[in-house]
């Protein structure tokens, strides 16, 4: 395994983290874009049924102006006053709000959609900064351990003192010694 300490520990520890984050940032990211692809099944959804009430809108519209021309009789006035009421049905305000509706659900669909988007560059730019933590702490980590279980140097021999250095060396003492002396006799006789 090599060498380990509290301080590899705390290396590891801190890697370890920022795995589970990244773990944790695809699983979040995952989840997004399947709601995103159920928000656009949904989207299509919402457009085909507003289509469907377009089509048969119109295809009533056209049948409504067809009848009247139909029926001959005395009542034509009155049904034709009927259809007309219809047509405001078909056609009219709850039309209108029926329309302004679906396009409020598609508004607010294509602004989730973005939200959730807006939210997987921000999980994928913690993925990379994490990226970017656990190769530096790596390092970090391979660094201290070269830097503590690199053999330590022996100390480096002091040379030898030349022969002259060391006559000079041991007069000096003879000279320091024997003045020393006789300052201490002096010191005896007083």
């Amino acid at each position: 395994m090599g060498y380990y300490d509290s301080t590899v520990g705390w290396y590891d520890n801190q890697i370890s983290n920022n795995r589970q984050t990244i773990t944790n940032c695809n699983n979040r990211i995952r989840a997004c874009d399947d709601d995103i692809e159920e928000l656009r099944r949904l989207k299509i959804r919402v457009a085909d049924v507003d289509s469907a009430v377009v089509t048969a809108a119109n295809n009533s519209t056209t049948k409504v102006n067809n009848l009247p021309a139909l029926i001959l009789n005395p009542f034509s006035l009155l049904k034709m006053n009927f259809f007309s009421n219809f047509l405001d049905v078909i056609k009219g305000p709850e039309h209108t709000r029926a329309r302004k509706g679906v396009e409020s659900a598609v508004a607010k669909i294509d602004a989730k959609i973005r939200e959730l988007q807006r939210e997987i560059e921000t999980l994928q730019g913690q993925i990379q900064q994490c990226n970017g933590k656990i190769n530096s702490l790596s390092s970090q980590r391979s660094n201290y351990i070269a830097q503590v279980t690199a053999p330590k140097p022996e100390p480096a021999p002091q040379p030898a003192p030349k022969q002259e250095e060391t006559k000079a060396a041991s007069k000096s003492t003879s000279k320091s010694s024997s003045s020393s002396k006789s300052s201490s006799s002096k010191s005896k006789k007083k």
